[in-house]
C-alpha cells in the first residue's frame, strides 16, 4: 500500500470529520437541542466525510486502473467502508505473483 495515498487522504478526512462532529457537538451543547447554521450548511457538514470519501477515491482510483464513477459512486454510498476495500484491493494487488 502506497504510504502517501494513505497520508493524503487522511489530509482529506480529517477536517470533513471534524465538521461533521461540529454539528453533533453542537447540538449536545445546545439549551434547547435545536441548532441550525443554516438548512444547506448543516447538510453540508453533516455529509462531509461522506462527500470526501467519494470526491477523493473519483480522483485516486483512475490511478490503479479502476472505474473512477463506480469507486467515487460506492465512496458516497459506503463512505469508510469503501475506503478500506479500496486501500485492501490496492494492497492485494501490488503482491508479487509467486506461482510463476
Amino acid at each position: 500500500m502506497d504510504k502517501a495515498e494513505l497520508q493524503n487522504f487522511i489530509l482529506w478526512f480529517i477536517p470533513a470529520a471534524a465538521c461533521s462532529y461540529l454539528i453533533s457537538a453542537s447540538l449536545l451543547f445546545s439549551d434547547n437541542g435545536v441548532v441550525s447554521y443554516g438548512h444547506r450548511i448543516d447538510f453540508l457538514l453533516t455529509h462531509a466525510n461522506t462527500f470526501v470519501c467519494g470526491v477523493w477515491l473519483y480522483i485516486h482510483s483512475a490511478k490503479h486502473g479502476l472505474n473512477r464513477w463506480l469507486w467515487g459512486l460506492f465512496g458516497l454510498g459506503a463512505s469508510l467502508f469503501a475506503i478500506v476495500l479500496y486501500f485492501g484491493y490496492v494492497a492485494l494487488n501490488k503482491r508479487p505473483n509467486i506461482h510463476q
